[in-house]
Formats: C-alpha cells, sequence, structure tokens
C-alpha cells in the first residue's frame, strides 16, 4: 500500500505543529500544572495546616497558684507544659524559638477565702530572662460568686503576643484573690 506524495506532506506538517505545541514552555507548563493541580471542594477537601497549627508546635501552659502569704496578698506559680518535669522550675522558652500565645484564660480562685465578691483583682505575667528587659503583662478580673472559683476570663490574641528566645514567664498577682492560668500558643522557629 503506497500513499501519495499529499497524504505523506499532509501528515507532516499535522505532525510537526503537534511536536511544536508540545515543546512550546507555555504548553509543557499548562501540561505539568494539569498534572500535579489539587482542587480543594466540599466533597474532596485537601488538608492544609499553618505552622501554629501543628501539634508538634503547639503549647499549652498551665498553672495553679499559689498564696505565698496567708494573709493574702503576693502570690505565683510556675507554668508547666506537658513536657516540663519538675514543677518548681519556671517555663523558660527554648533559645531557639518564639513562643506566641493565641489566648489566655484565668479563673480566680479564692481557696483561702481572700477574694471578694464583685472587686477587680490584677493578675499578671513577669516576664524576664536572659537578654530580655524585665516587663509585665496585666489582666483585670472580677471575683464574681460565692464558690472558690470564679468565672473563666478569656483573652484571645488572633495574631498573638509573641514572647522571645530565652523568655521567663511567671504568672503572679499582688491584690490577695489567686488564679489559675492556662496559656495557649505554639512555638516558631526564628
Amino acid at each position: 500500500m503506497r500513499l501519495s506524495k499529499s497524504v505523506l506532506a499532509v501528515g507532516g506538517v499535522v505532525l510537526a505543529g503537534i511536536l511544536f505545541t508540545v515543546m512550546n514552555p507555555t504548553t509543557v507548563h499548562a501540561l505539568a500544572a494539569a498534572l500535579v493541580q489539587v482542587t480543594n471542594t466540599a466533597s474532596n477537601p485537601v488538608v492544609t495546616e499553618s505552622v501554629n497549627h501543628q501539634a508538634a508546635q503547639m503549647i499549652e501552659l498551665t498553672c495553679n497558684m499559689t498564696v505565698v502569704e496567708p494573709r493574702g496578698g503576693n502570690g505565683q506559680c510556675f507554668l508547666l507544659s506537658p513536657t516540663t518535669a519538675n514543677a518548681g522550675v519556671p517555663y523558660v522558652v527554648p533559645a531557639n524559638q518564639s513562643l506566641i500565645i493565641t489566648a489566655v484564660d484565668i479563673v480566680s480562685d479564692n481557696f483561702r477565702n481572700f477574694c471578694v465578691p464583685g472587686t477587680v483583682y490584677g493578675e499578671n505575667l513577669q516576664v524576664a530572662g536572659t537578654g530580655i528587659v524585665p516587663y509585665s503583662r496585666s489582666w483585670d478580673l472580677s471575683f464574681i460568686g460565692t464558690s472558690r472559683f470564679g468565672p473563666t476570663n478569656h483573652f484571645s490574641y488572633p495574631s498573638g503576643l509573641v514572647f522571645a528566645p530565652n523568655s521567663t514567664l511567671i504568672p503572679e498577682e499582688d491584690s490577695g484573690c489567686a488564679a489559675n492560668f492556662e496559656l495557649t500558643g505554639y512555638l516558631t522557629n526564628n
């Protein structure tokens, strides 16, 4: 079976056109993008996690304040994480990371009957450490109720409170009404 010259010529032109189209860089990029494209739909969701939501970076620090003086007044507690081995040692932000706190929950604790209902108390987070100029972060909350614990006071920080590497964090109060603290956030590399 012999093909005519005109059929071979048309076939050659078509083949050259196909090769030119496939070898064109924009076409190659479009084909590659189509092969690796991921579509995020309700029926086919794609899991994405930002650094602050990865389990290895999340951190929760808690402490239950103890009143130092039996008459009321100065109290402090040491923040503990699930990996803290010694309750008598304050939490220190790792040297190569920053701590980003996105939420603070504080509950008044009237365990020695020093909290007066309706009174506003100041709770502080003292920050110090190697290379850190000491400062304090403060919250005002009111003790409400007649039971031991007041309501949970929730403070949200969507963009985060940033604590530098080597920061030592110690919750304190000097008003007589102790409190329990819970700080939630994540660690991030500098």
